[in-house]
């Protein structure tokens, strides 16, 4: 699904990402784990091409989504492909209502029929969002607007997604909701790359845990939190 070779990167003249490797299977959940700056978020604004790949014919860096190269596609093709981003600070259209942010989710998806079939589709899976259709993203609560931002992912139809801490600025209460949504798109096979510091509650849903220090990869055996929390010391 995707597969991640020497990849470098980083802000202006600072490289954050060395080398990187990473391989994430069909239907697979990756939880990202280490401590602030090491990396985590910036390899995901690299695999959605909000970032550059670095020195990419000296080190033969590539990034592939379902066998194919991506390194010179941009963001709005990677949508269309079903490879989706939901950034920490939800990125909604605050003067426009839930069902309209889920509308412009889509905005490349010209059939009217397609697009209400797509509302119904996640309504469906979000009941939530049903009762709030009509109510301005800018009045929404911390976890209200997560759930559309997860919503307007799925109006997408991901085949994989890029979560960058799903949980933060929620209530505890609605932590058990945003769960049960990551457990709804496993079931529906899609992909899960995910970065979060509230490593307890994601630990159990992860397939995989790939620690990242100094903008590196590791695959130590992190089969329980001890040794999570002994690596990011």
């Amino acid at each position: 699904m995707l597969k991640i070779t020497h990849a470098n990167t980083g802000y202006y003249n600072k490289q954050v990402l060395f080398d990187v490797e990473l391989n994430l299977a069909e239907g697979e959940t990756i939880l990202l784990v280490g401590a602030n700056g090491e990396g985590k978020s910036t390899l995901l604004n690299l695999v959605s091409r909000r970032l550059p790949l670095w020195f990419e014919q000296e080190k033969g860096s590539c990034l592939e989504f379902n066998a194919e190269p991506i390194n010179q596609k941009i963001t709005s093709e990677l949508i269309q492909r079903g490879l989706v981003y939901i950034p920490q600070k939800n990125e909604l259209f605050e003067g426009f209502s839930v069902k309209e942010n889920l509308i412009a989710s889509v905005a490349l998806e010209s059939s009217r029929k397609k697009v209400k079939q797509h509302i119904d589709d996640v309504l469906i899976h979000l009941p939530i969002l049903k009762e709030l259709t009509n109510q301005s993203a800018s009045h929404l609560s911390g976890g209200e607007r997560k759930l559309l931002s997860l919503g307007m992912a799925l109006m997408n139809k991901p085949k994989l997604l890029l979560l960058d801490e799903p949980l933060s600025g929620i209530s505890t209460e609605n932590v058990s909701v945003v769960l049960d949504v990551i457990r709804l798109f496993q079931k529906m096979n899609i992909s899960l790359l995910i970065v979060e510091h509230r490593i307890r509650e994601l630990f159990s849903l992860a397939d995989r845990i790939v620690g990242m220090k100094e903008g590196r990869t590791h695959l130590n055996k992190f089969d329980n939190l001890n040794a999570i929390k002994e690596f990011m010391l």
